[in-house]
């Protein structure tokens, strides 16, 4: 039933009330004030890493803003350095300039700098470099962005710089590049350090004269708008690539008054006044306020995505047995390692009469077939003539070796672009670990068609470009060359009867490590005068394999 409320208790309830009211103090002037006040906390101010050029660093000091959307940070730029890094690119003087001499490090700066401290969020702004004509090697041709080969490049690069600064757990933002106009003079040329080998090193010096070659004239790229559009063009793709957010700070600056070149926001035509630094940090701190982390696109289809099941195994063919008075012919393939490796045999075979050494390593060469690579921080592309499915039946037609060695690593463990994709990947992801499994087996069953026994390496642990100041580059990580021997070993037992380990890797490790850097100068390579050791404690094991029956 519904309750009624007698007219008396009505009233005393309300001259009660009225008692109690009557029988409060006057609030004070700051107890008023303090009713009036919110007593929701302003939003604390988000850290903010800014990297890039010289544009990013003219927002050092400029980064604070206060307001609903307060942000405070630092900056960490490397003036003269792109946020691509690959081939050679021509500076405004009309000297060329390998890549790598002067940015190798930068990349790697940023990455580490926003893991250390780990902001709310990085802002990513740079692109005078990155808008030089370039050369990605001695066979391409001098290009410059809105080219399709350079536009390729960029994305890519940027993509997996975006990829690399999101995998810390940061928030990224990406920014436009507004116009640039430019009349300062470049800072003297990095030279290349060269390798303690002599071949290397001369190599390395024709490869550079090669890419100088044909350079176009002098001038400010950056002051070009056609290549600057194309430029934010890639920029946009690159962040959508990896799942980052674009802000257009060219089109806001293009709003301000006098444009975004006027004297009080840009006054050297290149980096930021102090008033435009704290105008562009005022539009920017609202926009990253609440991002939502992006997700990265898909990848399109490439030579990953056959990399499914192993082949089927060949039919099974007897493998030859040598018999005792007869040496054991044997192949030797794989990359320049591989090649060292054949030389020590040669060295320890020679005067011997059970043992015969081809070899047939080939230079800059992977198992796993196709696409371009990053070493030592430079990139490039594989030559159309390492393809081992005509390479190897070319070495064996008219030959019958008793015994192949296969040594293959370095181009296994680099940051790899396979054909048809558009990101950087590397060995220990699923889809690159199927891919160099499968080349491996297949390649097994091309070189054991013929009944040889076929002995695969296990790849030693280095340190890629020792000698030319390089340390811890990422194909030279451990993990990375572990990966590939449990690969290995994957590949090996996929064909029982044909294939063999052998553990190099595991002898290897037992030498005296204070002796690494005598043996391996550049970190990778070994010695002509250590390569007859690895001859004298592999020669005997591939005998004994060619004359015990399987």
């Amino acid at each position: 039933r519904a309750r009624v409320v007698a007219p008396a208790a009505v009233l005393v309830l309300l001259v009660t009330t009225g008692l109690v009211t009557m029988d409060l103090p006057a609030p004070t002037s700051l107890q008023q004030a303090a009713a009036a006040t919110p007593t929701t906390a302003p939003p604390r101010p988000l850290t903010v890493t800014v990297i890039g050029d010289q544009f990013a660093a003219s927002l050092d000091g400029h980064l604070a803003v206060g307001g609903r959307s307060p942000m405070d940070g630092t900056v960490v730029a490397n003036a003269e350095c792109g946020l691509a890094v690959g081939g050679w690119v021509r500076r405004a003087d009309g000297a060329v300039e390998r890549d790598v001499d002067r940015c190798a490090a930068a990349r790697q700066g940023w990455i580490d700098q926003v893991a250390a401290t780990r902001p709310d969020v990085v802002v990513v702004m740079a692109g005078t470099r990155d808008l030089a004509d370039r050369r990605l090697s001695p066979t391409t041709p001098w290009a410059a962005p809105g080219s399709p080969e350079i536009d390729d490049f960029l994305r890519a690069d940027v993509a997996d710089l975006l990829g690399d600064l999101a995998a810390t757990g940061t928030q990224v933002v990406v920014l436009s590049t507004p116009p640039v106009r430019s009349t300062a003079p470049d800072p003297a040329p990095v030279p290349t350090t060269l390798p303690a080998d002599p071949t290397q090193a001369a190599m390395l010096v024709a490869e550079g004269q090669e890419a100088a070659a044909g350079v176009p004239a002098a001038g400010h790229a950056e002051n070009d708008d056609a290549r600057r559009a194309a430029w934010n063009s890639v920029l946009r793709s690159a962040a959508s690539s990896a799942g980052v957010t674009f802000l257009d700070a060219d089109a806001e600056m293009a709003t301000w008054p006098g444009g975004a070149l006027d004297p009080r926001w840009r006054a050297d035509g290149i980096g930021l006044s102090p008033e435009g630094a704290m105008r562009l940090s005022r539009w920017i701190a609202p926009r990253i306020r609440d991002l939502q982390t992006g997700v990265a696109a898909p990848a399109p289809l490439s030579a990953l995505s056959t990399a499914g099941e192993l082949p089927p195994a060949p039919p099974p063919t007897p493998r030859r047995t040598v018999p005792a008075g007869r040496a054991v012919d044997t192949l030797v393939v794989g990359d320049s390692v591989a090649h060292g490796i054949g030389y020590g045999l040669e060295r320890w075979s020679k005067g011997r009469s059970d043992l015969e050494v081809l070899n047939g390593a080939r230079l800059g060469c992977p198992i796993a077939r196709g696409g371009s690579f990053r070493f030592r921080r430079d990139i490039a592309a594989f030559a159309a003539d390492c393809d081992w499915a005509t390479v190897f039946p070319g070495l064996l037609q008219g030959q019958r070796p008793d015994v192949i060695v296969l040594a293959t690593g370095i181009w296994e463990v680099v940051d790899r672009r396979f054909p048809g994709d558009d990101r950087w990947r590397h060995i220990g992801q699923p889809e690159v670990d199927a891919y160099i499994l499968k080349e491996l087996v297949s390649a097994i069953d091309v070189l054991g068609a013929s009944g040889a026994k076929v002995v695969l390496l296990t790849y030693p642990h280095f340190q890629a470009g020792l000698d030319q100041g390089f340390t811890n580059l990422p194909e030279s990580d451990p993990a990375r060359v572990d990966r590939l021997n449990e690969l290995l070993r994957q590949a090996a037992a996929a064909r029982p009867g044909v294939a063999t380990v052998v553990d190099l890797q595991g002898w290897y490790a037992q030498q005296p490590p204070d002796q690494d850097r005598v043996r391996r100068p550049d970190g990778l390579h070994f010695t002509d005068e250590f390569a007859p050791t690895i001859g004298g404690w592999l020669g005997p094991q591939l005998v004994a394999l060619g004359r015990t029956p399987i």
